[in-house]
């Protein structure tokens, strides 16, 4: 299992794998095949094309504190994740929907179990009831410092109300 492999180094001219700063991939960067297990870095950043972990791909990291998962992640396979010990937290590109849809493998204990936090903007709503009325509760995250946020409020059916808010610094 190379317990002692730090770096990982793939001819350019390979037709099948590349790896790009020590971490083993499929030429396409789609797949990551192997995170070196004595890697000294306590986070990393799985790039943006990758759609898929492995099986064991980063199995044994214990140095891994903190996992960055883009939202073009949809597999994690069997132990791709196994026996991180250190891993604390995830923070995921996407949405909370977008999370639960990704296919976690057995063997991913560590990764289902971090802290995980989401990067993309998403609302959720609650409602809240009494006994002659029911009021939506709407909490906006991660919105862009500038951007707009509307909420409306209804009674019934009928609009009464438009807000808007920008964030700024």
């Amino acid at each position: 299992w190379c317990e002692g492999l730090q770096s990982i180094r793939v001819d350019e001219n390979n037709a099948y794998f590349t790896a790009v700063d020590g971490v083993l991939y499929d030429k396409n960067v789609t797949a990551l095949l192997q995170y070196p297990r004595a890697k000294q870095e306590t986070s990393f950043e799985i790039p943006e094309t990758v759609t898929t972990l492995a099986p064991e791909a980063l199995m044994y990291c214990r140095k891994l504190e903190h996992l960055t998962v883009p939202e073009s992640v949809r597999t994690v396979s069997e132990y791709a994740l196994g026996y991180c010990f250190g891993l604390e937290r995830v923070t995921y590109m996407g949405t909370p929907e977008q999370w639960k849809k990704i296919t976690v493998s057995e063997g991913n204990e560590n990764f289902i179990g971090a802290e995980i936090s989401y990067c993309a903007p998403y609302t959720e709503s609650t409602a809240v009831r009494t006994e002659n009325s029911v009021a939506v509760q709407t909490a906006a995250h991660n919105i862009e410092i500038g951007k707009a946020v509307y909420a409306a409020g209804y009674s019934g059916s009928k609009l009464i109300d438009v807000k808007k808010t920008i964030f700024a610094d």
